[in-house]
């Protein structure tokens, strides 16, 4: 139930999503970076004692089987082009 509640409220609040098809959009990590969030916010957040956190296999698997439209992007973002900055000689 820890996994799917994070999926549904929590994560949500950090990610790009699309309203109208609901997909939401992670940025580019691997699914151990994507688990070490949630490993972290559980044991943060939710006050849970390591023991009774769920491993990894079985986050993989209740994500990727309920949760589709949740996915990590292929590639990087760009950040803002007010963040570049120039330097001219």
């Amino acid at each position: 139930m820890s996994i799917r509640s994070w999926l549904t409220h929590s994560l949500p609040n950090w990610s790009d999503h699309c309203p109208v098809s609901g997909r939401i959009e992670l940025e580019k990590m691997s699914h151990e970076d994507l688990y070490l969030i949630f490993l972290n916010d559980m044991l943060a957040l939710e006050s849970m004692a390591f023991p009774d956190v769920p491993r990894m296999p079985l986050f993989v698997q209740i994500w990727q089987e309920e949760f589709p439209h949740i996915v990590i992007r292929e590639l990087k973002t760009v950040d803002s082009k007010d963040k570049v900055v120039s330097v001219f000689l």
